[in-house]
């Protein structure tokens, strides 16, 4: 992206999100969000925590640089 920033996307069946980050590595802000709250397609919920950890834990790690 312009300027060094970074753009992360996550997409799964009826999720969508996009963090952007600037070129220290620290999250700027959620540029797009979207979530379809029909109910979940068997193992979307276990998709959806994995992911929320696995941001977690690279902001965890970007925090502590």
């Amino acid at each position: 992206m312009a300027a060094g920033q970074t753009l992360l996307q996550w997409q799964a069946t009826g999720c969508h999100i996009a963090l952007l980050f600037g070129p220290d590595g620290r999250f700027i802000r959620i540029t797009h969000e979207f979530a379809n709250y029909a109910p979940a397609p068997a193992g979307c919920i276990l998709t959806v925590t994995m992911m929320l950890i696995f941001l977690a834990t690279i902001a965890t790690a970007i925090a502590l640089h």
